[in-house]
Formats: structure tokens, sequence, C-alpha cells
């Protein structure tokens, strides 16, 4: 399936999975995640399979591992230990890099030229209960719905595990400083 223009990805379950929806608000796919967040599977417009992801080391190592609908390698993300930075080894024989900001919500996904083939902007305010939504624009066919999918996907996930641990450390903080 072609992606030209943009997808929106929501943050808000709807039976059970977040559903993504194409320029015209059609259904493309729908992402299925786990409790602990540390795998993802997501299925096209048909139910079909599209890819499915997991955090290697339950999460810790900043690995993650995708795959196609067959449960071929789709690509591989290694988080980098600067929580706003993530390159994945696509598959097909190219890297490219997930670039974000600690303090802002949005990414970029650039190709080894460092030309940015992908950008995702928030679509919820940034007070918002839905604050991993995005609008993802796409200016050229360069990745499939399964590689883009899998990117936003594993990208949310941590951006949510970083977000958790951070709340987490913060509250031993407050507590230690405390008592």
């Amino acid at each position: 399936m072609e992606i030209q223009g943009w997808l929106r990805f929501t943050d808000r379950r709807d039976r059970g999975a977040f559903p993504v929806y194409d320029a015209a608000g059609l259904e493309v796919a729908r992402i299925k995640t786990s409790r602990a967040g540390t795998r993802f599977n997501a299925t096209d417009s048909n139910g079909a399979l599209l890819c499915a992801g997991t955090a290697a080391w339950l999460g810790l190592s900043g690995v993650w591992r995708t795959s196609g609908p067959s449960g071929q390698p789709l690509l591989a993300v290694r988080k980098s230990p600067l929580r706003a930075r993530a390159v994945a080894a696509l598959e097909r024989g190219s890297d490219v890099v997930m670039r974000g900001s600690v303090w802002k919500r949005d990414f970029q996904v650039t190709d080894a030229s460092g030309a940015v083939i992908l950008t995702a902007l928030p679509s919820a305010a940034s007070l918002s209960l839905q604050p991993h939504e995005f609008v993802i624009e796409q200016p050229e066919h360069i990745l499939s719905l399964a590689e883009v999918v899998a990117l936003v996907a594993t990208w949310r996930l941590m951006r949510k595990s970083d977000n958790a641990a951070t709340a987490g450390a913060a509250a031993i903080a407050v507590i230690t400083a405390g008592g």
C-alpha cells in the first residue's frame, strides 16, 4: 500500500486497538499493544497482519525488532542513550535515523544522506490525555505502510516507557526528599 501525504495515529483505543487513519479519514491500520508496552502488532484495514514488534530484554536494552506479515524481519530499532534519538536498520538494506526532542513530542526520520523522509507532528494539545497522537507526513513514497506503522509504534512505545521512567524517578526523588 502506498502512503503519500499524511496519516493520523490516534492515542485512544477503539475496540482494543489504536486506529490509524489516512487523509480521507479511512482506517488503514490498527495497532494493539501489550499491557507492559513491550510488544505490538498491527493489522491493515482488512484485518491482515501488517507488522509486529517486540522489545528485547523487556525494553531494558533499547532494541526493538519488528517483523512483517509472514514473520520475516522488517526493521530493527536501536534507541540511543539520549532518549530522543534512535537508529532503525531497515531489512531492505538501509538505515534511517529517528530524531525527536526531550521537550517536544514531534520527531523526524531521515535517510542516510540526512534528508527528511517522514515527519511526525503531535495532533493533540500539549496537556492532552492523548499526548502520543501524531499526524505523519511523508513527502515521497519511500517507506511502506508496514515500515511507517512499525517506526511510529516503536517510537511511541519507547517514549511512553521513557516518560513513565522519568515520572517514577521524579516521584522517588520527591518521596526521598520529603522523608
